[in-house]
């Protein structure tokens, strides 16, 4: 079961966990790491083609995190990033993510079997 929340809420739970020592950059990849097992769950990703759209706050970091996580289970990541990360830790997962990326929109959307939308939370 997928259950969506509403912005302020996750950001009051990542508030939460953060005052309870938990990183942003262990949430991060907590995110990621829960996407890619549950579209694992739900796709064989090993050679399938992934555009990953990422937007400049923590949840474009999110889509780094899952394209790099993808790419390690065989599938080939190609990320747009909107604009630059803003966030340290967003920064932190686009030098983690080692994969293509591409710095203006190109044909390459149509072309995948699968697209990730790490714009909005």
């Amino acid at each position: 079961m997928i259950r969506v929340c509403k912005a302020e809420s996750i950001r009051k739970a990542e508030e939460k966990a953060a005052s309870c020592g938990i990183s942003y950059s262990t949430m991060m990849e907590n995110a990621g790491y829960a996407t890619v097992t549950e579209l694992c769950k739900r796709k064989d990703v090993k050679g399938k083609s992934v555009f990953v759209i990422c937007g400049s706050g923590n949840n474009g970091g999110d889509g780094y995190v899952v394209a790099r996580l993808l790419n390690e289970k065989g599938a080939f990541c190609r990320v747009f990033s909107v604009d630059e990360p803003s966030s340290h830790t967003a920064q932190l997962a686009k030098k983690l993510y080692t994969g293509d990326c591409i710095l203006k929109n190109d044909k390459s959307i149509y072309e995948a079997d699968i697209i990730v939308d790490a714009l909005f939370g």
